[in-house]
Order: C-alpha cells, then structure tokens, then sequence
C-alpha cells in the first residue's frame, strides 16, 4: 500500500506512521525480540519515502521519521540500520530535508554524529555497498550545505576517514559509482569557502 501512489497519501493522512512510532521508540533490550516488527514499520516508511512528493516529505518530517530513524541506525541490526539509512537518504536528498536535518545545530550534530558511528561499525562487520553508497549520499547532501550556517568545521571535524583511506576499497571496487560519489564528496569538503 505504501508503494502504490494512489494510496501512499492516504497512509499519511491517516496519520499510519503515528501509530507505528512506538515500535521505532523502543529500546535495545526490547529491540531484538521486535527485529521483525521494526524492519516492517521502517520497510512501509521507506516506501513512502521514495516517493518525491512535497506533501509526503513534510508529512514524514512532521511524524518525527528522523530521530526515530537515527535511533534505529544506533541500536538497530545490520538490516535495520540499512533501512534506516535508506530513508535519511531519501529525505536528506530533499531540499526540505536537507533544511530540517540543518535548521539546529544540535539535530545536524547528531545526524552527522550517527552517520560517523555508523561507518565506525562498518570496519567490524561485512557491508553491503549499498549501505555504504546509501551513507556516501547523505555525506553528499550534508557537504552541499557545509559552507552555510558555518558547519563546514562540523562536517569535516565528524567526516570518517575510513571513507577515503581505501578502507573499503573492497567493496568500493564492485561498484564503479561509489569512488565517483567519494571524489565529488571530497571535492566539497575541501574547496575553499566562497569570499
């Protein structure tokens, strides 16, 4: 129902995602019996997520779908974590996401923050590209505003290394995007300020 157009709306207007919010609240005891039941709610969010629509972004931004989505990248399994990313991406690929995520600097800190953390446990556990790619993204939309609001020692202060290092040169190596997604990503992190 969440893929489908004609009823994608409707879920919101609802208010679907409300109901959902509690499964996504959880803690991390309570988290790995529930696995499943997360991994659907944030599969359904993804899905509204995908679609590019203004009204469907701003409903997603109003059901509090960021924090709830960090919280789950945090604590969640590898699964989780990638939907999770998923769906920051989608919404910090929006203009109006992208403003969200930077209108305090406390919820751009931790956006920025979590993303860290995230490619942190990629160096002890097997990634997919995709997840890496779904994370080189969200780096990508944050360097587009680095230079406004004086983020720009934020975004490099918390920007991984491992991204540029070769530490994943592994899985960089099967998909022939992502080296071209780093470059340009380094490319906005290190020209200088516009005068």
């Amino acid at each position: 129902m969440a893929s489908h157009p004609d009823t994608r709306i409707g879920l919101l207007k609802a208010n679907i995602p409300y109901f959902l919010n509690p499964f996504l609240r959880i803690s991390v005891n309570v988290m790995r019996p529930l696995q499943f039941v997360t991994l659907s709610i944030l599969n359904l969010i993804a899905a509204l997520a995908k679609s590019y629509g203004h009204e469907i972004l701003l409903l997603l931004l109003d059901t509090q779908v960021v924090p709830l989505c960090l919280h789950c990248i945090l604590h969640g399994d590898q699964l989780i974590r990638k939907v999770a990313t998923l769906i920051l991406m989608k919404i910090l690929m929006q203009e109006k996401g992208l403003k969200y995520c930077c209108a305090l600097p406390a919820r751009f800190l931790l956006v920025i923050q979590v993303l860290r953390q995230l490619v942190d446990t990629f160096t002890s556990e097997i990634t997919c590209s995709q997840q890496l790619k779904y994370v080189v993204q969200c780096y990508l939309s944050l360097s587009r505003v680095a230079w406004v609001g004086g983020v720009y020692d934020t975004v490099r202060t918390n920007f991984p290394q491992q991204l540029i290092d070769n530490t994943f040169g592994n899985i960089t190596r099967d998909d022939p995007e992502i080296p071209i997604m780093l470059h340009q990503l380094v490319l906005n992190l290190t020209r200088h300020p516009p005068q």
